[in-house]
C-alpha cells in the first residue's frame, strides 16, 4: 500500500531532479522513490556504523539497523577502516544465540 507525501524543495533541487530526470528516463515519482529508498538504507548503514564504532551497540544489533546482512556492513566497516570490536565472549553469545534460535525451531512445538 502507498502513502502520498508531500515536502517543499528548494528550486535548485528540483532543477537537479528535473535533470536526472532526463538522464534516467524514469518518472519523478518512481525516480524519488529510487532516490528515497537508497538514502534510508545508505542513513541506516551510517548510524549502524557509528553506533557499532562507538560501542553502543553489538554487531548483531548493528545489523539489525543497518537492515542488511553481516556481510554488507562488514564490507562498509572495512571500506572505511573500522576494526571489528569482537573477541571470544561475542563469538560464544553469538554460538548460544544460534543453538536457541535452532532448538526453538525445530524442538520447541508450539
Amino acid at each position: 500500500m502507498s502513502e502520498r507525501l508531500s515536502l517543499v524543495i528548494p528550486r535548485a533541487l528540483k532543477k537537479k531532479l528535473e535533470e536526472l530526470k532526463k538522464f534516467t528516463n524514469i518518472d519523478q515519482s518512481s525516480l524519488l522513490r529510487q532516490l528515497l529508498t537508497g538514502a534510508i538504507e545508505a542513513k541506516r548503514l551510517e548510524i549502524a556504523i557509528k553506533e557499532y564504532q562507538d560501542r553502543k551497540v553489538s554487531l548483531g544489533k548493528a545489523v539489525e539497523i543497518a537492515g542488511t546482512s553481516i556481510w554488507r556492513l562488514l564490507d562498509e566497516m572495512r571500506k572505511k577502516n573500522i576494526a571489528l570490536d569482537y573477541d571470544i565472549n561475542d563469538a560464544l553469545e553469538e554460538i548460544k544465540e544460534i543453538n536457541n534460535n535452532i532448538y526453538k525451531k525445530h524442538v520447541v512445538k508450539k
